[in-house]
């Protein structure tokens, strides 16, 4: 089985949840390599080498099976980073599946599943595959592109499409 696993200091430090805070500089992680410029540097100061030693697994997730059969069938776990905003924690799956968690405790708030059965069905049209590379965030939208080359922009707190762009890449 696959988890996500999110970490937090130890209850007896008085250091509050790295994840609980989103409203200051370090707290929310909106792109894949953290900033606009790829840095991969989150200058939080809340862990440090001094403090590493006492995170304890807060919660742990469950990635769900894969709905697809076939070839895809072993297909699982998370693919791309997470993204962390406002609370939420953000993942896509190798299946294509965008799943928002509650960063306090792990509960699903949302997923979203793009209809890929059609590519699924077609092998030999790229079907082997349904990698997803990566998720962004911007103005309050979760993008993804799907397998099939369709874009889409979900509502970062509800999960909604709010706009669907059908295969661009034909």
């Amino acid at each position: 089985m696959n988890y996500t696993t999110i970490v937090d200091l130890d209850e007896h430090q008085l250091i509050p949840s790295l994840f609980a805070q989103q409203s200051s500089q370090g707290k929310n992680w909106e792109r894949a390599a953290y900033d606009d410029n790829n840095s991969g540097f989150n200058p939080q100061t809340q862990i440090n080498k001094e403090n590493v030693r006492y995170l304890q697994v807060k919660w742990t997730y469950q990635v769900p099976q894969n709905p697809y059969t076939g070839s895809l069938s072993s297909a699982v776990g998370i693919k791309t980073r997470p993204l962390i905003i406002d609370g939420t924690v953000y993942i896509g799956t190798v299946y294509n599946r965008i799943i928002a968690l509650d960063s306090e405790n792990g509960k699903q708030v949302w997923s979203f599943q793009p209809n890929l059965t059609a590519l699924v069905a077609n092998p030999g049209a790229g079907g082997s595959s349904v990698d997803l590379q990566h998720i962004s965030s911007y103005g309050g939208l979760i993008y993804t592109q799907a397998a099939d080359c369709s874009i889409f922009g979900l509502d970062a707190k509800q999960g909604t499409v709010k706009f669907t762009i059908p295969s661009p890449c034909k």
